[in-house]
Parts: structure tokens; sequence; C-alpha cells
């Protein structure tokens, strides 16, 4: 996928879709974004791992088709090289969310196969 930003919709436990647009990077043929603790794309991604991204603008404005995929949460360990990957992308990344200090918004990152 082409931009920064996707806009990805997760869905509420009574089924009502959410879009949201996030950074992402792209792996292994697969998509990548972040979180951080109690954000509800989060809660609602443990609910229900069904999602649809599509390309997007800053705003949300989406520039695309939607595509299906199923999300899942990294572990710490599977999560480090694709830090890495997004240090690269965006530069303010490490301002935004400081993974390396104590006391800060605990991280999650999340990983989308595409169907």
């Amino acid at each position: 996928m082409e931009g920064k930003e996707i806009s990805l919709i997760t869905y509420t436990k009574k089924g009502d879709p959410i879009a949201t647009p996030v950074w992402f990077v792209e792996k292994d043929e697969k998509i990548y974004f972040i979180t951080v603790e109690k954000r509800y794309k989060l809660k609602r991604i443990r609910n229900n791992p069904n999602v649809r991204i599509a390309q997007c603008s800053f705003r949300g404005k989406v520039k695309g088709d939607y595509i299906d995929g199923d999300a899942r949460i990294l572990t710490k360990e599977e999560s480090e090289p694709i830090i890495e990957l997004f240090r690269k992308k965006y530069r303010t990344f490490k301002i935004m969310f400081k993974t390396d200090k104590e006391g800060e918004k605990k991280p999650y990152f999340i990983e989308i196969s595409l169907k």
C-alpha cells in the first residue's frame, strides 16, 4: 500500500464498523500498525479480529476500496523488527510512541493478514 495512513475498520461487540486512520508499515505481505493501551480499537480487535483497511488521507478520507483482513496483537519479541520499520518511515515516531521509557503508554503492534 502507498502512503503513510490507512483507514482501519474495526467492529464493536454489536457489529457496528468504526473507521480510524492509522500509520502503517508493510513487511512480508502483511500490514502493521501501532496503538496504545486503553484505545478502543485495541479492545475491539481483542473481541473481533476481523478488520478492513483502505488507503486514506491524513484526515481519514478513503482513497480506494477496502480489503478484508485478520488482526493479531504481536508479542514484544515480534514487535522489535516492526519498531525499526516505523522509525525509518516516520520521523516523529520516537517522540509519539516512547517505547523505551517507563511510565509511558504501553504500545501494541498489530499485524494484519489480508484475506
